[in-house]
Protein backbone atom coordinates (compact mmCIF):
# COMPACT_ATOMS: atom_id res chain seq x y z
CA UNK A 1 0.00 0.00 0.00
CA UNK A 2 2.97 2.07 0.17
CA UNK A 3 4.03 2.08 -3.44
CA UNK A 4 2.79 4.20 -6.01
CA UNK A 5 0.46 3.47 -8.88
CA UNK A 6 1.84 4.40 -12.82
CA UNK A 7 -0.35 7.64 -12.33
CA UNK A 8 1.58 8.31 -9.18
CA UNK A 9 -0.97 8.09 -6.52
CA UNK A 10 0.13 5.61 -3.76
CA UNK A 11 -1.91 2.64 -3.73
CA UNK A 12 -3.17 3.80 0.12
CA UNK A 13 -4.48 7.00 -0.61
CA UNK A 14 -6.10 5.69 -3.54
CA UNK A 15 -7.96 2.70 -1.59
CA UNK A 16 -8.93 4.95 1.21
CA UNK A 17 -9.60 8.16 -0.56
CA UNK A 18 -10.77 6.98 -3.63
CA UNK A 19 -13.03 3.27 -3.31
CA UNK A 20 -13.97 3.76 0.13
CA UNK A 21 -15.10 7.31 0.15
CA UNK A 22 -16.96 6.68 -2.94
CA UNK A 23 -18.24 3.54 -1.65
CA UNK A 24 -19.58 5.14 1.50
CA UNK A 25 -20.94 7.74 -0.70
CA UNK A 26 -23.07 5.51 -2.86
CA UNK A 27 -24.31 3.96 0.79
CA UNK A 28 -25.06 7.18 1.77
CA UNK A 29 -27.07 8.54 -0.82
CA UNK A 30 -29.22 5.20 -0.90
CA UNK A 31 -29.34 5.22 2.44
CA UNK A 32 -27.73 1.99 2.77
CA UNK A 33 -26.83 0.57 6.03
CA UNK A 34 -24.21 -2.14 5.95
CA UNK A 35 -21.81 -3.42 9.07
CA UNK A 36 -18.45 -2.87 8.35
CA UNK A 37 -15.16 -4.78 9.86
CA UNK A 38 -12.12 -3.27 8.57
CA UNK A 39 -8.71 -5.19 9.21
CA UNK A 40 -5.22 -3.37 7.80
CA UNK A 41 -2.84 -6.76 7.03
CA UNK A 42 0.84 -7.11 5.95
CA UNK A 43 3.71 -9.73 6.18
CA UNK A 44 7.44 -8.96 6.85
CA UNK A 45 10.07 -10.87 5.93
CA UNK A 46 13.39 -11.34 7.83
CA UNK A 47 16.75 -11.04 6.35
CA UNK A 48 18.34 -14.14 7.94
CA UNK A 49 18.86 -17.62 6.42
CA UNK A 50 16.90 -19.20 9.24
CA UNK A 51 14.99 -19.16 12.56
CA UNK A 52 17.76 -19.93 15.00
CA UNK A 53 19.40 -16.15 13.57
CA UNK A 54 15.97 -14.73 15.26
CA UNK A 55 15.82 -13.96 18.67
CA UNK A 56 14.36 -16.56 20.91
CA UNK A 57 11.90 -14.04 22.33
CA UNK A 58 10.34 -13.22 18.74
CA UNK A 59 11.28 -16.96 17.58
CA UNK A 60 7.38 -18.26 18.77
CA UNK A 61 5.76 -15.57 16.39
CA UNK A 62 8.13 -16.78 13.36
CA UNK A 63 7.07 -18.51 10.26
CA UNK A 64 8.95 -20.10 6.99
CA UNK A 65 7.04 -20.05 4.27
CA UNK A 66 7.33 -22.31 0.99
CA UNK A 67 10.11 -20.69 0.23
CA UNK A 68 12.36 -20.90 3.21
CA UNK A 69 12.54 -16.94 3.73
CA UNK A 70 11.59 -16.52 7.93
CA UNK A 71 8.55 -13.87 7.74
CA UNK A 72 6.13 -12.18 10.83
CA UNK A 73 2.00 -11.66 9.88
CA UNK A 74 0.76 -8.67 11.48
CA UNK A 75 -3.07 -7.88 11.47
CA UNK A 76 -4.51 -4.40 12.45
CA UNK A 77 -8.17 -3.98 13.55
CA UNK A 78 -9.13 -0.81 12.48
CA UNK A 79 -12.93 -1.14 12.69
CA UNK A 80 -14.89 -4.21 13.92
CA UNK A 81 -19.23 -4.19 13.49
CA UNK A 82 -19.38 -0.80 12.64
CA UNK A 83 -23.06 0.94 11.45
CA UNK A 84 -23.20 4.44 10.64
CA UNK A 85 -25.32 6.81 8.48
CA UNK A 86 -22.26 9.06 8.64
CA UNK A 87 -19.44 7.38 7.26
CA UNK A 88 -17.40 10.83 6.68
CA UNK A 89 -15.83 10.68 10.85
CA UNK A 90 -15.26 6.98 9.92
CA UNK A 91 -12.85 7.95 6.95
CA UNK A 92 -10.42 10.11 8.96
CA UNK A 93 -10.08 7.00 11.55
CA UNK A 94 -9.16 4.82 8.93
CA UNK A 95 -6.65 7.31 7.68
CA UNK A 96 -5.05 7.78 10.43
CA UNK A 97 -4.87 4.17 11.09
CA UNK A 98 -3.57 3.49 7.74
CA UNK A 99 -0.65 5.87 7.91
CA UNK A 100 0.38 4.43 11.92
CA UNK A 101 0.03 1.15 10.13
CA UNK A 102 4.11 0.51 8.99
CA UNK A 103 5.55 2.90 12.24
CA UNK A 104 3.57 0.85 14.34
CA UNK A 105 4.97 -2.69 12.76
CA UNK A 106 8.16 -1.19 13.11
CA UNK A 107 8.15 -0.15 16.68
CA UNK A 108 6.72 -3.68 17.28
CA UNK A 109 9.72 -5.33 15.30
CA UNK A 110 12.20 -2.84 17.57
CA UNK A 111 10.87 -3.80 20.86
CA UNK A 112 12.72 -7.21 20.39
CA UNK A 113 16.38 -6.70 21.13
CA UNK A 114 18.77 -8.14 18.35
CA UNK A 115 15.72 -8.42 15.80
CA UNK A 116 17.53 -8.26 12.08
CA UNK A 117 16.01 -6.15 9.41
CA UNK A 118 12.15 -6.83 8.58
CA UNK A 119 11.31 -5.91 4.73
CA UNK A 120 7.30 -5.27 4.03
CA UNK A 121 6.53 -7.89 1.25
CA UNK A 122 4.70 -7.00 -1.66
CA UNK A 123 1.08 -7.63 -2.35
CA UNK A 124 2.00 -10.67 -4.32
CA UNK A 125 3.67 -11.76 -1.54
CA UNK A 126 1.87 -11.11 1.28
CA UNK A 127 -0.38 -12.76 3.46
CA UNK A 128 -4.01 -12.42 1.82
CA UNK A 129 -5.24 -15.93 1.90
CA UNK A 130 -4.37 -15.85 5.64
CA UNK A 131 -6.45 -12.61 5.90
CA UNK A 132 -9.21 -14.14 4.12
CA UNK A 133 -9.14 -17.68 6.01
CA UNK A 134 -9.73 -15.26 9.23
CA UNK A 135 -12.43 -13.19 7.78
CA UNK A 136 -14.11 -16.52 6.75
CA UNK A 137 -14.11 -17.71 10.52
CA UNK A 138 -17.22 -15.26 10.51
CA UNK A 139 -18.94 -17.81 8.47
CA UNK A 140 -18.37 -21.07 10.41
CA UNK A 141 -21.50 -20.70 12.15
CA UNK A 142 -23.34 -18.25 10.56
CA UNK A 143 -26.40 -19.87 10.14
CA UNK A 144 -27.04 -19.84 14.50
CA UNK A 145 -28.53 -16.86 16.01
CA UNK A 146 -28.58 -15.07 13.56
CA UNK A 147 -29.22 -11.42 13.13
CA UNK A 148 -31.99 -10.95 10.67
CA UNK A 149 -31.54 -6.99 10.55
CA UNK A 150 -28.99 -7.93 8.20
CA UNK A 151 -29.78 -10.21 4.74
CA UNK A 152 -26.38 -11.63 3.96
CA UNK A 153 -22.40 -11.28 4.82
CA UNK A 154 -19.92 -10.60 2.72
CA UNK A 155 -16.20 -10.77 2.75
CA UNK A 156 -14.05 -7.55 0.43
CA UNK A 157 -10.35 -7.82 0.00
CA UNK A 158 -9.13 -4.96 -1.36
CA UNK A 159 -4.98 -4.88 -1.87
CA UNK A 160 -2.59 -2.97 -4.29
CA UNK A 161 -1.33 -4.81 -7.46
CA UNK A 162 -2.68 -6.99 -10.25
CA UNK A 163 -4.07 -9.69 -8.47
CA UNK A 164 -1.35 -12.41 -8.48
CA UNK A 165 -0.32 -13.42 -5.74
CA UNK A 166 2.62 -16.08 -4.56
CA UNK A 167 0.95 -18.09 -2.08
CA UNK A 168 1.48 -21.86 -0.67
CA UNK A 169 -0.32 -24.75 -2.64
CA UNK A 170 -1.90 -26.52 0.30
CA UNK A 171 -3.05 -22.78 1.72
CA UNK A 172 -4.43 -22.16 -1.86
CA UNK A 173 -6.67 -25.67 -1.70
CA UNK A 174 -7.51 -24.72 1.86
CA UNK A 175 -8.99 -21.35 1.33
CA UNK A 176 -10.86 -22.90 -1.72
CA UNK A 177 -13.14 -25.24 -0.69
CA UNK A 178 -13.01 -23.26 2.85
CA UNK A 179 -14.99 -20.39 -0.16
CA UNK A 180 -16.68 -23.27 -1.67
CA UNK A 181 -18.52 -24.79 1.71
CA UNK A 182 -19.72 -21.36 2.82
CA UNK A 183 -21.22 -20.58 -0.71
CA UNK A 184 -23.10 -23.64 -0.16
CA UNK A 185 -26.22 -23.71 2.17
CA UNK A 186 -25.88 -25.23 5.44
Amino acid sequence: MWEFDTCGDLYMEKAVNGFLTELFQKWTEKNICHEVTIVLFSRTYYEVNSLNEIPEAARSRMHVDYAGQVYEDFYRVVAQNVRSDDWRPFLTTVKKVVQRYEKDIQQHINKVPGMPKGITSKASQGNVLEAINMSMNVFDNHYINRNFDRTGQLVIVITPGAGVFEADRKLTDLTKQRIIDYGKSK
